[in-house]
């Protein structure tokens, strides 16, 4: 389908995790964000995002 309309495919994740204190009830988040490119030719091009950015 992409290669059909000359179209690229852009997926953006945003991923949440938490990390439980081991002696404590609390926690923190963390996030990390990364991007990926899809061409009409199914070549996948990866970009790092920010880690730990605020949501």
């Amino acid at each position: 389908m992409l290669s059909k309309y000359d179209k690229e495919l852009l997926l953006l994740f945003n991923l949440q995790r938490y990390e439980k204190e081991i002696y404590r009830s609390s926690g923190r988040f963390s996030y990390s964000i990364a991007m990926v490119r899809i061409d009409k030719d199914l070549k996948v091009e990866y970009f790092k995002g920010h880690v730990n950015c605020s949501n």
